[in-house]
């Protein structure tokens, strides 16, 4: 009886070594084939080996692993996971807070769900709730192994880039749910199917050979912590009466070139400042400062460069304060984000010949302006393309706040703006309209030496008093710090 149940329980473990070696081979597969994707540039809803977002990435793993249809999976993280199509999850996994969160208990190929408290998409519902509080996935990824130094790695469509491994804790989420292949039947049966016989072509011929390199944090030694020193420079300047600035990009709205919801087309014409929905119209910036009882334009030149279109110079009537504004080209959006990046990430911008009153204005333009607060105004290109290069930071750059009013630019500039060195002084988490009421309640606080959180309440109360969308829901769109 005793041998029996030896061999028995023999048996059992064998069985179960059997179960987790082929559960090994179907992760390590699904990762083999969402890594020959390296290097694709993201794009919004991109489902291609030309274009791809997050969800994009594992579909096409998915088809290249089963042989099976991905348009046949949801674009709904919380059906996608009820369906089970993508594995089951993984118990101690299946919804923990960041700070529970144990990377040992992943395995390759596991799928991600990065986790985040504010809703993202009206369309679908929470992932988990957790002590009563909901979570909305805003990324997706593919768990990638360990490095030498242990540190956790995710192999994922990054926002604003391209398909890169990175350490897991570069990602921005909140909570953590991860889903897991428990089971080989469908990948054993799928390796026979037509798609996948020994005459058709090899995984993503396209991306066979692609460099396989490890992303290293990009915000390593930059990030900005806290705005301490930030606040410090700008109360000397303000005892001092010297000029403190503001810089603002603005790329004109544009039906055409940007990835949108069309608006009529006389504010959507990307060439035309005039009547520019984020520019001339009565909630552009260029008009709404030049009404504004607190503001006065000293300045206004058109045609600036190829890209800039105009440039408005306003004064604060009761303050040494200044705010330079550019409208770019609706068509030059890829252009204006990289100058945005690049003033946030060098020391002196501005330089320019152009004539400028000397009464009306005390700044060096022909040396440099530096200003103290860099904001970016109108549709997140990150959304639509990745950029060719990132600025490279000057090693004496001082601190800036950075203001960036874009749909998901919290998500998307992430990284970005973490290897850059600037604050986020006020970013978005979801979908909004980008005018000028919003920037304009944000700089009084910031002017008046505010913290991050009382500037992010000042916003949010504007942004409802034109918007009626709750002050509730107002809140939750945007945010301060990391």
């Amino acid at each position: 009886m005793l041998l029996v149940l030896v061999i028995g329980i023999c048996t059992l473990l064998i069985a179960q070594v059997d179960v987790d070696s082929l559960n090994e081979t179907i992760g390590d597969k699904f990762f083999e084939a969402a890594k020959e994707y390296l290097g694709v540039p993201f794009v919004w809803e991109g489902r291609s080996k030309e274009k791809l977002d997050c969800m994009g990435l594992i579909f096409l793993a998915y088809k290249d692993v089963t042989g099976k249809d991905w348009k046949k999976l949801s674009v709904y993280p919380s059906k996608l996971v009820k369906s089970g199509k993508l594995g089951r999850p993984v118990e101690g996994l299946d919804g923990v807070l960041k700070g529970d969160f144990e990377h040992t208990k992943l395995r390759k190929g596991d799928i991600i769900y990065f986790l985040v408290t504010e809703k993202i998409y009206d369309t679908d519902v929470p992932l988990v709730n957790i002590d009563s509080i909901p979570y909305w996935v805003w990324h997706m990824g593919i768990f990638a192994g360990f490095d030498s130094c242990g540190v956790a790695l995710c192999l994922n469509a990054r926002p604003g880039d391209k398909v890169v491994i990175e350490p897991l804790e570069d990602i921005y989420f909140d909570a953590i749910f991860v889903t897991r292949f428990d089971t080989i039947i469908e990948y054993q049966s799928s390796r026979s199917s037509p798609e996948n016989s020994d005459n058709s072509p090899s995984l993503n011929p396209s991306h066979q050979g692609r460099e396989f390199q490890i992303k290293p944090s990009r915000g390593a030694g930059n990030r900005i912590e806290s705005r301490e020193e930030i606040v410090k420079n700008l109360q000397k300047l303000m005892a001092d009466n010297k000029a403190v600035v503001i810089y603002a990009i603005v790329t004109l709205c544009d039906n055409k070139h940007q990835g949108i919801i069309p608006v009529p087309q006389r504010f959507g014409n990307g060439d035309d400042p005039k009547n520019n929905l984020y520019w001339g119209a009565d909630g552009g910036l260029k008009t709404y400062f030049k009404k504004s009882k607190e503001w006065r334009m000293v300045v206004n030149v058109e045609n600036v460069s190829e890209n800039i279109l105009e440039r408005c110079i306003f004064k604060r009537k009761d303050k040494n304060v200044y705010m330079i504004a550019d409208a770019y080209r609706g068509g030059a959006i890829k252009e204006a984000i990289f100058d945005f990046l690049n003033v946030v990430a060098k020391d002196t911008i501005l330089r320019t010949e152009i004539g400028l009153p000397v009464n009306e204005v005390n700044l060096d333009f022909k040396n440099g302006v530096v200003p103290q607060l860099v904001c970016y105004v109108g549709h997140n290109g990150l959304l639509d393309f990745t950029l060719d290069s990132l600025p490279k930071p000057s090693g004496n750059n001082k601190p800036k706040d950075v203001i960036i009013l874009a749909c998901l630019s919290k998500n998307s500039f992430y990284n970005i703006l973490d290897s850059l060195g600037g604050y986020p002084l006020l970013w978005t988490t979801n979908l909004l309209a980008p005018e000028a009421y919003t920037l304009n309640s944000a700089i009084d606080g910031w002017v008046e030496l505010g913290s991050g959180e009382e500037i992010k309440s000042r916003a949010a109360k504007e942004y409802n008093r034109y918007q009626k969308c709750g002050l509730n829901a107002a809140r939750k769109l945007f945010a301060t710090g990391w």
